[in-house]
Parts: structure tokens; C-alpha cells; sequence
């Protein structure tokens, strides 16, 4: 069993639908789409709107950096997610509120660890 991280935390069994599972898809898609596409990777408006109807009824700051990445679309299907400098800014504001989540998860993890090998 592995630490989780941003790009994992989506697939951990503890994380229930909401703000934190919905900024999770958001980051797992984006790590997917650099391991596959490398400098060519792009962000689809869709994600976006996927991880935001997941934060509905929030208004949270994670929730408003989501309306923000959705802002940077203009119209557009997909972005660029290399070299992005707006995109890299709210993403860092996002990483900032899902390390409570991330904490959590693991923090789970190793007490569920430590269970099995009492």
C-alpha cells in the first residue's frame, strides 16, 4: 500500500462523492493526461464541469477555483494543461485545499495498517 497524492486520491475507497472527491478527478485526469500526451496534454472543458457538479451546493474555495480553471476555457473544449501559467495558478490553490483530504486518506490507510499487523 502506497501513500495517497493529489493525482491518487480519487481511488481511495474512504473518499466519499463531494468537494474532495470532486477536486480529486480533477487532478487524476490531469496527471492521466500528461502521462499520455506529455507536452500535448489537454484539459476537456468536460472534466471540469464533471468536478464541479461534484462540489455543488459548496461554496467553498475549492469550488470557486474550479469556476476559475472553467473561466479559462472561453468557449473553447480543451486547454492546454503544459505551460499554462492560469491554469498552474489555480491548480496550486486547489493542491493547497486538498492536503487536508489527502492527510486524512492516509492518515486511515495506516491505522487500517496498523490493525491488520497488531
Amino acid at each position: 500500500m502506497q501513500p495517497y497524492t493529489v493525482f491518487t486520491l480519487a481511488d481511495s475507497d474512504s473518499m466519499e462523492k463531494g468537494q474532495g472527491y470532486g477536486v480529486a478527478t480533477l487532478f487524476q485526469e490531469i496527471g492521466l493526461r500528461v502521462i499520455a500526451d506529455g507536452e500535448k496534454a489537454k484539459l476537456k472543458a468536460k472534466v471540469v464541469e464533471e468536478s464541479l457538479e461534484l462540489c455543488e451546493g459548496k461554496s467553498s474555495n475549492i469550488s470557486k477555483s474550479i469556476k476559475k480553471i472553467r473561466t479559462l476555457f472561453q468557449g473553447q473544449k480543451s486547454i492546454n494543461i503544459i505551460k499554462n501559467k492560469a491554469l498552474n495558478t489555480e491548480l496550486t490553490n486547489l493542491a493547497k485545499h486538498v492536503s487536508s483530504y489527502i492527510t486524512t486518506t492516509n492518515n486511515n490507510s495506516a491505522a487500517f495498517v496498523e490493525t491488520v499487523f497488531e
